[in-house]
């Protein structure tokens, strides 16, 4: 089966006010899903990623212990990639105690240095920004089948949630957001066939890797690193603005539409708010956040950002 369908567009759009409405609306009308009934060591085990800046270690060690209190999957291992590797372990060693095995990597290392000019030349500021979305892809497709829950340095889950359940079947959340810059880039890409209802850009995703490996190798011919960046440079080149999704929207739309029977799907739920002051702060924050019960993660975004 064919993963994109290149050559056919959508149907005639509808107006940008009632498309709003039909966004929000498919978004806030999903039914919370229940866990089974297997005790969490019977259930399938999955891998923690992280892609951590130095300036989001405020918030990195309640979003470890977020996860680890929240996911109610075994955790086979967790990984942290950064631009040093010795920074983020010095910050989270004396803050959180793990009882599975941890690496530490640098993203220097994924990156060659004439792919990291490519993107530099390409897109300038954003190149950080974009590499970014590229190792995150990369390491996912590198390593093993284990399947691999992303979250954002910023983001602390609030609710238990099982990610991953028997037969491949899992977690997708999406939400009303909409911007037409990526839908440009997906075209590009060869992705014609999108839910117009639907964004699959959120603050954490499960990845499988045999589904992400299949969308990546039809899409880009392959998933090596230097085959991602040269698609990113073309399609800046012929855009002409590099604002892109890599990750978490071509792999939400190849699962929705095409793995219905793999979806799990869940209200996003996520709330953003400016990062407390002090550590204590935002303690109370989450404190408050999961007493209330109405969220399933909160994201703390500078206002710049």
């Amino acid at each position: 089966m064919k993963l994109l369908n290149r050559g056919h567009r959508l149907e005639k759009r509808i107006s940008a006010s009632e498309l709003r409405l039909r966004r929000r609306y498919t978004a806030f009308t999903v039914e919370e899903p229940s866990m089974d009934d297997s005790p969490i060591t019977d259930r399938p085990p999955l891998r923690l990623l992280w892609m951590v800046h130095p300036k989001d270690f405020g918030v990195l060690h309640h979003s470890v212990h977020g996860a680890l209190r929240h996911v109610k999957n075994p955790v086979k291992e967790i990984v942290f990639i950064s631009p040093s590797s010795k920074l983020t372990e010095a910050h989270l060693q004396s803050r959180v105690e793990f009882d599975v095995p941890v690496r530490y990597l640098d993203d220097g290392a994924f990156l060659s240095p004439k792919d990291s000019h490519k993107l530099v030349a390409a897109i300038g500021g954003h190149a950080g920004w974009a590499s970014s979305q590229l190792i995150k892809v990369n390491f996912i497709l590198s390593g093993d089948s284990t399947p691999t829950f992303m979250v954002d340095s910023d983001t602390v889950l609030l609710a238990d949630k099982q990610w991953l359940y028997a037969g491949g079947r899992q977690l997708l959340y999406s939400r009303w957001y909409d911007n037409p810059r990526y839908e440009k880039y997906l075209r590009h890409w060869g992705f014609e066939e999108m839910d117009p209802l639907r964004s699959f850009i959120t603050h954490h995703t499960l990845f499988q890797p045999d589904l992400l490996r299949g969308l990546m190798e039809e899409a880009f011919g392959g998933y090596e690193l230097s085959q991602l960046v040269e698609a990113v440079v073309s399609g800046s080149r012929e855009l002409g603005f590099p604002e892109f999704c890599i990750d978490d929207e071509p792999y939400g739309q190849l699962l929705f539409k095409h793995y219905p029977e793999r979806v799990v799907s869940d209200k996003y739920s996520n709330v953003n708010m400016v990062p407390a002051r002090t550590d204590w702060d935002i303690l109370r924050t989450l404190e408050s956040l999961r007493a209330s019960e109405r969220y399933n993660s909160v994201s703390f975004h500078n206002p710049e950002r």
